[in-house]
């Protein structure tokens, strides 16, 4: 269902998805999802797979978008008391999710109530708000990322990543070829699977644990045989951090080790953070110039943003994979750089057809014409 109105509210609706073997008696579990331009039924149709998988209902705001944050919190306030009120919930089992500025909204719930059992973060990290990021103190829930390697956050969910591994938080981090997207239905899937073998959950637990188990080992092995050595590496650390003995780790561990210690493996790493170094170099150079034109009264210069584009350009044509990469994140970066700037800045704010003209130019220059 599309739009089912917020009880006590003027205008705000939310999208709803029911299992098939919903039942109105029983307490299932549920999630609430954020995207970032309030789109509901968008932000409901990568879960329906995982939400049959678990029995989860599924939720999705109409009116929580990007910007402020006191906004998004009444919104999300309004939408719990009406499901609530509405359903009957296991509160044991109830998640967060969403994608890009969603997903760091949805932290955020996550630390301030220290009431749902996890997170699925897509595409960004967590609020810029310290108060809103998970630490020593708020462990009280599971934290899976899935994060496209061509994504503009890419280096940011890896950066935390280590910081939740230093605090010892339960987390974990899906990585996919691909871009500033929802992810597929199969990654919100196993970060599903993830939560629920983690929090011991899973109905007939052994039986699902072990297609989950195969299903990961069968993944990390096309991995292997598509050269991904990282995202195979990643598989493993996950599984060996999952999965109970029984199911035979000892081997997974050897294999692991042995991936790791391999010479191809430690190119890719060091190829993918001589990357990540590189980005940090161009972004701090390209965004300073960036804001400075945005922010100035005067005309952008385009001319030099095509100079700067034609060696992105050559990078991207010439470079590695993971240069490929890097250039694919730094040019999102930019184009949605200068869309959020729409929010912030007044000018752009009150012009709306100038702001978009300014979005068409620099995704012209980035993203010419073959």
């Amino acid at each position: 269902m599309d739009s089912i109105a917020v009880m006590g509210t003027k205008n705000e609706s939310f999208a709803l998805y029911l299992p098939i073997s919903f039942d109105s008696t029983k307490a299932l579990p549920i999630l609430f999802v954020f995207d970032p331009a309030a789109r509901g039924k968008a932000g409901l149709l990568p879960f329906i797979e995982a939400s049959e998988r678990h029995n989860i209902i599924l939720v999705c705001s109409n009116n929580s978008k990007n910007g402020s944050f006191d906004i998004s919190f009444s919104v999300a306030d309004h939408l719990f008391n009406h499901v609530f009120q509405n359903f009957k919930v296991d509160t044991d089992l109830m998640f967060l999710s969403g994608f890009s500025g969603g997903s760091r909204l949805a932290s955020a719930i996550a630390v301030l109530s220290g009431q749902f059992a996890g997170v699925i973060g897509c595409g960004a990290g967590f609020s810029p708000n310290p108060m809103h990021t998970p630490s020593g103190l708020s462990k009280d829930f599971l934290y899976a990322a899935i994060c496209g390697t061509e994504d503009m956050n890419y280096s940011e969910l890896l950066r935390n990543t280590q910081y939740l591994e230093k605090i010892k938080f339960a987390n974990t981090l899906f990585s996919f070829n691909g871009g500033h997207r929802w992810p597929d239905q199969r990654e919100i899937t196993r970060a599903f699977d993830w939560l629920f073998i983690k929090k011991n959950k899973i109905q007939q637990t052994q039986g699902l644990t072990h297609g989950a188990f195969s299903s990961d080992y069968d993944l990390t092995q096309a991995f292997l045989k598509n050269d991904e050595l990282l995202f195979a590496q990643e598989n493993y650390e996950r599984m060996l951090g999952t999965y109970p003995q029984y199911l035979g780790l000892d081997s997974i561990r050897k294999k692991s080790a042995e991936l790791v210690s391999s010479k191809p493996f430690k190119a890719a790493l060091q190829e993918r953070d001589g990357a990540l170094i590189q980005e940090e170099k161009i972004k701090k150079r390209l965004f300073s110039r960036l804001h400075r034109d945005l922010d100035a009264e005067n005309e952008i210069r385009f001319k030099w943003w095509e100079n700067e584009a034609k060696k992105l350009h050559q990078i991207e044509k010439e470079g590695s994979k993971e240069a490929k990469r890097m250039v694919a994140r730094i040019k999102y970066g930019i184009v949605a750089a200068v869309y959020e700037k729409g929010y912030s800045k007044p000018k752009l704010r009150a012009n709306k057809d100038f702001h978009n003209q300014l979005i068409r130019s620099f995704r012209d220059i980035l993203y010419p014409n073959p």
